[in-house]
């Protein structure tokens, strides 16, 4: 939940945030060889999410560096890797390169169940969706926000983010009837979210008074 990219990490809660990840991603058995992988790609992102870029590194290159037995291993390795990559571009402000990480979709298509196996399937679908938007390619960014939920309860944390998204940009390219409809359903969904959330329904709220929405 930490991770999620629409959410903002507490500043007081990076350490405990860390040692809950141990906890939670323990060394693997011998029956379950993902967790080592899915360790590292949740190590990666957290820290990337904390502003701690060195440490995503390390993360990702020990990924790229993957000595996995099985030929499903290496790629899950490898997808992992490349969405680190990704969102390590995009953290250095170069949101074109971060694009040609992801390379064609879909990137997890044959991903093999693993620790987290919703998580990264809708990481890669909102990541691609977000450079599309910060690159101007608003059509395309809209055609990946509406993918969510694709499967899994995971996935309905990105639905309503994915209509404020929607709405955002509809309002960009001056289509208000639909940035209202968009702004309608994210506040429907959020309206009564836990206080943390409230903040982020209020300027969504206003906005659709704007467009005269009810």
């Amino acid at each position: 939940m930490a991770a999620l990219p629409f959410l903002s990490v507490p500043d007081a809660r990076p350490e405990s945030l860390r040692a809950s990840l141990e906890r939670f991603l323990p060394a693997a058995s011998e029956t379950d060889r993902m967790r080592p992988l899915a360790r590292r790609y949740a190590r990666g992102l957290l820290s990337l999410r904390l502003g701690h870029l060195a440490t995503a590194v390390q993360q990702l290159e020990a990924l790229e560096h993957s000595s996995e037995v099985t030929p499903a291993d290496r790629a899950t390795a490898a997808a992992f890797a490349r969405l680190l990559r990704a969102e390590l571009a995009r953290a250095q402000g170069r949101p074109r390169e971060a694009l040609e990480a992801l390379g064609e979709p879909p990137l997890f298509g044959q991903l093999p169940h693993s620790g987290l196996p919703h998580h990264p399937r809708a990481h890669e679908r909102w990541l691609r969706a977000e450079l599309l938007r910060e690159l101007g390619r608003e059509e395309e960014a809209l055609r990946w926000y509406a993918t969510f939920p694709e499967s899994g309860e995971y996935e309905l944390a990105y639905l309503a983010p994915s209509h404020l998204r929607r709405a955002e940009v509809y309002a960009r390219t001056g289509e208000l009837r639909q940035a209202a409809l968009h702004y309608a359903r994210f506040i429907g969904l959020w309206r009564d979210a836990d206080a943390e959330l409230q903040p982020l329904v209020r300027q969504p709220e206003r906005r659709l008074a704007r467009l005269g929405g009810r």
